[in-house]
């Protein structure tokens, strides 16, 4: 049921007529969220839906001021002041006091609605976070503080996302000159030549990054990511001829390949991506040095023999990641695939098995990480066997 006040903007007419009228009832009727709109002043004229035990007339008619908590009432006012004609949507975690007293929090996307170059109205929708528990944000029972912890995680969590989009067209531009500048250098340098291994390494890189790069854009259009059969023993040939590179002289690096290949059906670039994570990790563990063992394995998994958590059944590969390092204690591992949790003091950014784990699950395999203090730490990357399950490439 809809909700309506005469206290609409002048020249702005509360929701649709017409023909689409039924059609603007059913949508509000399928949202779950609380959708209402309001003139500039805040005073709400639209209601689909009244908060679960507030009636609908004690909101209608008054200011959305008067249901935000003391606290964070300036904040609002200044957002709701400042909105202009056109500008993209606000989005904003808001606690919420309701005329019967309990404060909520909601996460809220507001809305500008012009006419003629001015705004005449505002339109917000609002989402119950204590309805939301999966999500980690605001659930009931949070403290204020607790609640504002979690809104600045959000908040650089959308940072980032800002900076990496700006930033990856930029690095995709420098890639291009380098990858220009080494395709010249290789015409006119002879087969044979000495110098020829190390600008064909070049290349090779250049490649891998672009792959990074394009993957990032397509991420941030939220398009799909293409995957196709990969040959797994191969993606770790050319990752360990580059990781050798930065591993340093001190860790040794040891490949241990299944004879009868390793299929996949991933993308190439995601899957070199998680490799170098992992490679990376193990050698931040083995400060004085060490080793690494990275193996492919064609396995069968049975509910007795799949790691915990893994629902994988059947023919599958499995990518494990062995290192000598100093391992990790239970607390730590507890919180390992949390975003920008890190016990890398002064490099790390806490983003680097978050990827690995979100890349495993999009592409319907499962991660097992086994490790305790001073006796190294195994993980284990299991994928659907491409061939033996049937899969082949789009």
């Amino acid at each position: 049921m809809n909700y309506s006040a005469e206290h609409a903007a002048p020249g702005y007419e509360c929701g649709p007529h017409g023909e689409a009228r039924d059609l603007w009832r059913a949508v509000n009727e399928l949202i779950s969220d609380i959708l209402l709109q309001a003139r500039p002043d805040g005073t709400i004229f639209f209601l689909n839906r009244p908060p679960n035990g507030i009636p609908a007339n004690a909101l209608l008619g008054r200011s959305l001021l008067d249901f935000v908590a003391p606290p964070m009432r300036a904040e609002v006012a200044e957002c709701l002041g400042s909105i202009a004609p056109g500008e993209p949507t606000r989005r904003r975690i808001i606690q919420a006091e309701l005329p019967d007293g309990t404060r909520r929090w909601y996460a809220t996307n507001t809305v500008p609605v012009a006419r003629d170059g001015r705004v005449v109205a505002i339109t917000v929708s609002a989402r119950d976070l204590s309805l939301q528990k999966p999500l980690g944000i605001a659930p009931a029972g949070y403290g204020q503080a607790e609640a504002a912890a979690q809104l600045r995680h959000v908040q650089r969590l959308e940072l980032v996302g800002l900076l990496a989009g700006g930033l990856v067209h930029n690095f995709n531009n420098v890639l291009t000159v380098i990858g220009s500048a080494t395709d010249l250098l290789l015409s006119a340098v002879p087969d044979g030549d000495a110098l020829r291994p190390d600008l064909e390494s070049i290349q090779r890189a250049i490649a891998h990054g672009s792959g990074l790069t394009q993957q990032l854009l397509e991420l941030s259009k939220r398009q799909g990511v293409a995957r196709c059969r990969v040959e797994l023993n191969a993606v770790v040939r050319d990752v360990a001829t580059m990781a050798r590179l930065f591993l340093g002289d001190n860790v040794r690096l040891v490949t241990q390949l299944e004879a009868a290949g390793a299929p996949v059906t991933v993308n190439r670039s995601e899957m070199e991506q998680v490799l170098l994570n992992l490679l990376l990790n193990a050698r931040d563990a083995m400060p004085h040095g060490g080793s690494i063992v990275v193996s492919t394995t064609r396995l069968n998994y049975t509910p007795a023999t799949s790691p915990h958590g893994c629902s994988l059944r059947g023919a599958v590969v499995r990518l494990r990641v062995e290192d000598t390092g100093r391992g990790i204690d239970d607390a730590t591992r507890a919180r390992i695939f949390e975003p920008f949790f890190t016990t890398k003091a002064h490099c790390g950014t806490g983003l680097g098995l978050p990827t690995v784990q979100a890349i495993v699950k999009e592409s319907g395999g499962c991660l097992d990480l086994v490790s305790r203090p001073g006796a190294g730490t195994t993980v284990d990357v299991v994928m659907p066997d491409a061939d033996r399950a049937g899969l082949r490439a789009a």
